[in-house]
This record gives C-alpha cells, sequence and structure tokens, in this order.
C-alpha cells in the first residue's frame, strides 16, 4: 500500500508560519531551532530563571530533576540533601540507594540527590563549590535549636564508583582558616565498608 504523493505533504512556512500541503516531490531543506540542554542550576540562573524549584539537567547525556536554590549566596545551586525532619534515617540506605539516590526531591521532603549524580555534576567543571548548611531545629533535642551554621568548599569533587564515591577538595575557605574537611574519605554505608 504505497501513498499517492500526489495527495501533498505538510509543510510549514518559515516567513509567515503557517501550514500548507505541497508537492511531496519537491525536496525542502529547514531547521529547527533546538534548546541548549541545561548542566546545572547556574545555567537555569544565567538563562534568567530566578525561582526556586524543579529544574530538568542533563550531565554527560545522563538527564536529572534537580531542585534549584536561585536565591541563596546568589542562587544557581543544586541541592543534593535535604532533611526537614528525621523521619528517614539516612544511615540505614544501602549502597544502591547512595549511588542512585532516594527519597522524593523537593522542598519539603527528605532526599539524597545520589552519588553518581554528584560525580558527574562535580567533574563537569573545574572549580565546584560546596555549600553546607545546619540547622539546629532539624535535630530532636537539639542542644542548639535555634542554631543555623554554614559553610563554602571550594574545589569540592566526588570521585568515580570505582573510589567508592571519595571525596575530594573539601578544603575549608573560612576568613584566615586553613586545612581540609574530610578530604581522602570515601562513602561507606550498611553491609559496605571500605
Amino acid at each position: 500500500d504505497e501513498s499517492d504523493s500526489a495527495d501533498g505533504c505538510i509543510v510549514s512556512s518559515f516567513e509567515k508560519g503557517n501550514w500548507s500541503t505541497e508537492n511531496c516531490d519537491e525536496k525542502k531543506c529547514f531547521v529547527c531551532e533546538t534548546r541548549v540542554a541545561m548542566s546545572d542550576c547556574t545555567d537555569w540562573l544565567k538563562a534568567g530563571y530566578k525561582d526556586d524549584g524543579m529544574y530538568s539537567i542533563v550531565v554527560n547525556g545522563t538527564p536529572h530533576r534537580v531542585y534549584c536554590d536561585m536565591h541563596t549566596a546568589g542562587g544557581g545551586w543544586v541541592v543534593f540533601q535535604r532533611r526537614v525532619d528525621g523521619n528517614d534515617p539516612f544511615w540505614n540506605h544501602n549502597w544502591t540507594e547512595y549511588r542512585n539516590g532516594f527519597g522524593n526531591i523537593g522542598l519539603d521532603s527528605n532526599f539524597w540527590l545520589g552519588n553518581e549524580a554528584l560525580h558527574q555534576l562535580t567533574h563537569k567543571d573545574w572549580d565546584v563549590t560546596l555549600r553546607v548548611e545546619m540547622r539546629g531545629d532539624r535535630t530532636p533535642n537539639a542542644r542548639n535549636p535555634n542554631g543555623y551554621w554554614w559553610n563554602h568548599y571550594s574545589k569540592f569533587k566526588v570521585g568515580s564508583e570505582k573510589t567508592h564515591y571519595k571525596l575530594e577538595g573539601l578544603y575549608i575557605d573560612w576568613k584566615n582558616r586553613e586545612g581540609n574537611a574530610s578530604t581522602g574519605w570515601w562513602v561507606t554505608v550498611v553491609m559496605k565498608d571500605h
């Protein structure tokens, strides 16, 4: 059952933006505009997106849904862990869960983005900064429930699974402080100690 080219083919006119039916034997060339895939929250911020929330990114050809913080310290942060309460004890997740991530990514839930996603995100750029925030109200019976602490670590990287997702470059950049915080440590989970 061959189609009859006399029926015509649907063609879109670039100049006028309308559709028409034309002879299918006539070859036409066209170019479609494609949107560049964003590789992190900073790309979205630079493109003019300023709202905190869920965004799609592609890193090394792998798509991810991430929560972007577009306000804190200039914005453009990928939030890879959030603990809003003690309902999900992070210590009891296995290697596969830590590799792939767990929980529902969002502002009001406990989640871990995943070590493989962190490895990809931290190796796509030369100088990745990690921001750590701790709040006293996230721990039951905390000594300082109103406490809020944060710090930035420059040149942060997470190694590959072959290195057990070893932490690299956790250098403290507090003013007048030198040293590292956990550089060279690798991920250890229940039933898989390295």
